[in-house]
C-alpha cells in the first residue's frame, strides 16, 4: 500500500473536519509559505537572477521617496518628529506581532497533527491557549524559519554571482559557472527547506534544542531523503493544481462578472463580489497551509515509528528486501533449535555374562 495515501487522507480529514485550524493555517502562511515551494518557483522563473544587476542597484525595503519624506518630518519639529517615532514603533510592533502569531500558530498545527495522529483529535480547540501558552519553542522555531530564509537568499546571490559578470561581459565560463550552481545550489537549498520542517517536528513534539533538532532532522533527512522528495513533489502538485483552478475561475468566471458590474456602475454587487472572492482566496490558502503542516508532520511520525519507504524503492522491490532475508532466514534457525534439542538416545550398556563358578 502507498506509503503517502494514508498520510495525506489523515491530513485532509483533519484539516476539513477541525476548520478552526484554518486561523492557524491563516497566520502561519504569513511567514511560513514553504520553502521548497518558494525555491522551485524562484528557479523556474526566468527574472530570478536574470536581472539581478538592477535589482542590487535599486534594493530598498521601502522606496526611497519615503525615506526621503520620513527624515524630512524628523526635521521639522519635536512633535512630528515624536509622531513619526511612534509610527515607526507602531509599524515595527505590528510585523513583531505578526511574527509572533505565524510562530505560535506553526507550532499549534504541529501539535494538533500529533494529536489527531494519536486518536486525539476531537479535543476542542482553543486558540487563546495556543497563541499565550509560554513553551521555550518560539525562539527556536524562529530560528529554523530564519535559517530557511537566509539558505534561500544566499542560493539567490551565489547564482547571481555568474550573472552579474554576465551583465557585463559575455562569457562561456559564467554560463557555464551559471548552470553548475543551479544544478548543486537548487537541490542543497530544496534539501535544507525539507530538513527544516523535521526540524520544527523535533522542536516542537520532542522538546530538543535548535543544534539538537537541526542535527536530528539531517539524519533522519539523510536515511528518509526519497520519501521526503516524493512527499514535496506531491504536495506542489496538489497546490499548483488548486492556485491553477482559483486563477482559471477568477480570469474566466470572476473577472467577467467584475467588469460586467463596472460597467452598469453596480458598485454594491461589485464589492460584495470582490470580498468574497478574496475571503474564498484566504480560505483556501490557510486550508492548503493546515494540511500540508499537518502531512509533513504525520510524515515525520510515521518515519519516527516505523519507517516510510518510498514508492520507487517499493517499486523496485527495494522496501521489501530486509523482510525477505528474515522469512529466508528463518527456517534455518528453527532447523537447528529442532536439530539441538533432538533427544539424545541412550545405549544400553553390555554386561558381561558372570563366570560360572
Amino acid at each position: 500500500m502507498s506509503i503517502h495515501r494514508p498520510i495525506l487522507s489523515a491530513a485532509w480529514r483533519l484539516a476539513t473536519r477541525r476548520k478552526k485550524l484554518w486561523v492557524f493555517g491563516f497566520f502561519a502562511l504569513l511567514v511560513f509559505i514553504g520553502g521548497e515551494y518558494q525555491i522551485i518557483n524562484q528557479s523556474l522563473n526566468s527574472g530570478w537572477g536574470a536581472n539581478i544587476y538592477e535589482r542590487l542597484l535599486t534594493s530598498s525595503s521601502l522606496p526611497p521617496e519615503l525615506w526621503t519624506a520620513l527624515l524630512g518630518a524628523l526635521s521639522v519639529d519635536w512633535r512630528t518628529s515624536l509622531a513619526v517615532i511612534i509610527l515607526i514603533l507602531l509599524v515595527t510592533g505590528l510585523l513583531f506581532g505578526v511574527l509572533w502569531l505565524a510562530v505560535k500558530s506553526q507550532i499549534a498545527l504541529i501539535r494538533w497533527a500529533k494529536k489527531d495522529h494519536m486518536g486525539q483529535g476531537d479535543e476542542e480547540i482553543s486558540l487563546w491557549e495556543a497563541f499565550t501558552v509560554k513553551d521555550g519553542r518560539f525562539g527556536r522555531v524562529l530560528a529554523v524559519g530564519v535559517l530557511v530564509e537566509i539558505i534561500i537568499f544566499a542560493t539567490g546571490v551565489f547564482l547571481s554571482l555568474p550573472l552579474i559578470y554576465l551583465y557585463f561581459k559575455n562569457s562561456l565560463w559564467a554560463v557555464a559557472a551559471y548552470s553548475l550552481f543551479f544544478l548543486i545550489l537548487i537541490p542543497l537549498a530544496v534539501s535544507f527547506s525539507l530538513i527544516a520542517k523535521y526540524a520544527m517536528a523535533e522542536i516542537v513534539l520532542k522538546k530538543k534544542g535548535f543544534t539538537a533538532s537541526v542535527i536530528s532532522a539531517i539524519e533522519l533527512f539523510k536515511k528518509n531523503w526519497l520519501v521526503s522528495l516524493e512527499m514535496a513533489l506531491i504536495l506542489f502538485f496538489i497546490n499548483f493544481s488548486v492556485s491553477f483552478i482559483i486563477l482559471f475561475l477568477l480570469t474566466f468566471v470572476a473577472f467577467p462578472i467584475m467588469l460586467t458590474l463596472m460597467i452598469f456602475d453596480l458598485a454594491l454587487p461589485l464589492a460584495l463580489l470582490i470580498l468574497t472572492c478574496f475571503l474564498l482566496i484566504v480560505s483556501i490558502a490557510s486550508f492548503l497551509m493546515t494540511f500540508q503542516t499537518t502531512a509533513w508532520t504525520n510524515l515525520y511520525l510515521k518515519i519516527k515509528e516505523h519507517g516510510a519507504p518510498a514508492k520507487i524503492e517499493r517499486i523496485f522491490g527495494k522496501g521489501k528486501s530486509p523482510k525477505k532475508t528474515q522469512a529466508a532466514k528463518a527456517p534455518a534457525k528453527t532447523t537447528k533449535k529442532l536439530v539441538s534439542k533432538r533427544p539424545r538416545t541412550t545405549t544400553a550398556k553390555k554386561t558381561t555374562p558372570k563366570k560360572k563358578s
